[in-house]
């Protein structure tokens, strides 16, 4: 198969890497290669305590690791805010950032702004529960907002 791409798909924060398996298969099945990193902080039995920049970290060492280039990077929810900032360490690698249901946050902004309950205070109330006893609740259309892809995302420069 000539049209094959290699894809790397970022979790959302109610997530592991596992959550992506059925699409690794599927994507696999059609001749693609697929990556499901475990963003760090995430998953069962693992310390919670990182930070952002530690998670976003995590992401751009399993690329390192694994060599990858020309890959389509794709982030689901909180990865939005991932994969924003793996574009930034490493735009020479990244052949498309796909944003699937995903923040894509303003210069200043958190997440947690973006979501229902409106900060800490309303993410703090969320029912606990689910995958890695993660977080889940669901986005009434009145807290989705569009958003334009950040300029440095647009002008990834392709690899050669």
């Amino acid at each position: 198969m000539s049209d094959t791409h290699t894809f790397v798909l970022v979790h959302g924060g109610c997530h592991d890497g596992s959550a992506w398996r059925p699409i690794v298969r599927h994507l696999e099945q059609l001749g693609h290669t697929a990556f499901a990193p475990t963003v760090a902080g995430h998953g069962k039995n693992v310390p919670k305590n990182v930070t952002h920049a530690q998670s976003t970290q995590s992401v751009v060492n399993f690329i390192l690791d694994k060599n990858l280039t020309d890959f389509v990077l794709v982030g689901h929810g909180y990865a939005g805010t991932i994969i924003s900032k793996v574009a930034e360490a490493v735009p020479e690698r990244i052949r498309r950032l796909v944003f699937w249901s995903a923040f894509v946050l303003y210069s200043g902004e958190t997440a947690l702004e973006l979501l229902p309950g409106r900060g800490v205070g309303g993410h703090e109330k969320m029912p606990t529960g689910g995958h890695g006893n993660a977080h889940s609740r669901p986005i009434s259309s009145a807290h989705r907002r569009t958003r334009k892809c950040p300029q440095a995302a647009m002008n990834l420069p392709r690899p050669t």
